[in-house]
């Protein structure tokens, strides 16, 4: 008599989550994607922007984590996207030059250091986690 013995073990899948301790990561820009939300002060559905990035240099065990940030759709000087792309400095429009796009795809696979913070309200159980700083990969992380 033959005795088969059957393996039981299942796979744990991958979990990816938002909740990022504070603190500052590498990150590449896995996705940028439009998105409509509302505007809490008009009650009208606006059109932004979302830069996602996966984090390269923090994980745990069967998880990944991700960050991302939410943006007006406006290159516009004095506006967070520009000023976020300018000090992750792939972005910049030099004096006298005519440019009428940016194509915000070609940054998809890019790297970057990221400083991320929470932000809590009594509303939520979990704290907002915010993307309050975007520099080229090495600036705030060492190689």
């Amino acid at each position: 008599m033959i005795i088969k013995t059957i393996n039981n073990s299942i796979p744990i899948p991958a979990e990816n989550s938002f909740l990022l301790p504070e603190g500052t990561y590498r990150a590449k820009l896995s996705r940028v994607f439009r998105k409509r939300k509302l505007d809490h002060r008009t009650g009208d559905s606006v059109e932004k922007i979302r830069l996602l990035f996966d984090i390269l240099n923090y994980s745990t065990r069967n998880k990944s984590y991700s960050a991302g940030k939410t943006y007006d759709p406006c290159l516009a000087k004095g506006s967070q996207l520009r000023e976020d792309l300018e000090t992750w400095k792939v972005f910049k429009i030099e004096a006298g030059e005519s440019t009428s796009s940016f194509d915000l795809d070609k940054l998809v696979g890019d790297e970057a250091d990221i400083r991320v913070r929470h932000i809590t309200n009594r509303t939520y159980p979990d704290p907002f986690v915010f993307i309050e700083e975007i520099r080229p990969a090495g600036t705030l992380i060492d190689n």
